[in-house]
């Protein structure tokens, strides 16, 4: 799960009243032309993503791994991560291809992709499929045209940079399509899977996997990895205290009171994901606060609606 990996020095804001002669940041944040302030850079740090190992994790790299070593063969492995939205699926996925595909800059020509990772069009439309592929691969704009053109190019280009896994996160656009163009889109997938000789790692939700379940060859073929809320435990109280840690801050002598743990716990409705942001929260108060500690009044401070409620809101 994302987190921040610095720590964080002596803090101060700006002063919120600037001088005529002085130049105004916007609302959210420095112009381009502003350079940021210590504690612009305080905040930035405590978002920026980073991983952090735990358990359910842990099992996850290793089944992708396993996918990644096993040997070429015509039906390779295929698997299907399924999870609550904010559950870290998607940080599983990208920090294992970052762990697997070699890092470049910007001007290094892509020549080498064993693991690549794309997210699904919004549509259940092969064609967007292949060009989400084709543009993630950095294909030459005149890569268009009809459906076999664009997958012939994708199979060509896949091949050429050696690719043995494909990541397709929001898997569960293909729901929005009519029946025949989800069994378009499951022909492309299987497809792609068989043409190439590589492994497919799909990811989505519970109803996704209902739908492959029903189609026999997709069934067979993509084998499920669910990633679970959390349980209230000593694993959990460890992750909580690796975010805190890595934003270089400590938690107080309250913060291993286990009603403490709890509250944390039914705020984030036990998702990975949603412990993350409300810890980051936390942790934000804290800095900003000009405090070196979390402590368990913080949470009284932070404005966050749970997760379930957000979802009735949104007339889910």
């Amino acid at each position: 799960m994302p987190v921040n990996a610095e720590t964080t020095g002596p803090l101060r804001e700006k002063s919120n009243i600037a001088s005529t002669n002085e130049k105004q940041s916007s609302l959210f944040g420095p112009l381009d032309d502003d350079p940021p302030s210590e504690m612009d850079r305080a905040v930035d740090s405590i978002w920026k993503p980073c991983w952090i190992d735990y358990p359910a994790a842990t099992a996850g790299l290793e089944k992708l791994r396993s996918i990644y070593r096993h040997p070429r063969t015509s039906r390779p492995p295929c698997l299907l991560i399924v999870g609550l939205p904010n559950s870290g699926k998607t940080s599983l996925v990208k920090e294992f291809e970052r762990e697997v595909t070699p890092a470049r800059s910007d001007d290094d020509e892509l020549d080498w992709a064993p693991v690549m990772y794309v997210q699904a069009p919004p549509t259940a439309d092969a064609s967007a499929l292949y060009l989400s592929i084709l543009r993630r691969i950095e294909a030459p704009e005149e890569c268009t045209g009809r459906i076999t053109k664009l997958q012939d190019q994708t199979l060509k280009l896949l091949e050429k940079l050696r690719t043995r896994v494909l990541i397709v996160d929001e898997l569960a656009y293909m729901l929005s399509g009519t029946t025949p163009q989800r069994n378009i889109y499951s022909n492309v997938i299987r497809h792609l899977s068989n043409e190439l000789e590589i492994s497919i790692v799909g990811v989505g939700t519970k109803k996704l996997l209902r739908t492959f379940q029903t189609d026999q060859q997709s069934g067979s073929r993509f084998e499920p990895l669910f990633l679970p809320r959390w349980k209230m435990g000593q694993d959990y109280f460890a992750f909580i205290v690796q975010i805190c840690l890595r934003a270089g801050l400590k938690p107080d002598g309250e913060f291993t009171d286990k009603a403490f743990i709890e509250r944390i716990f039914r705020m984030s409705e036990g998702l990975t994901g949603e412990t993350w942001k409300l810890m980051c929260l936390v942790i934000e108060h804290a800095v900003r606060s000009g405090k070196e500690t979390v402590s368990p009044d913080m949470l009284k401070k932070v404005d966050w609606v749970a997760p379930s409620e957000r979802r009735k809101m949104q007339g889910e």
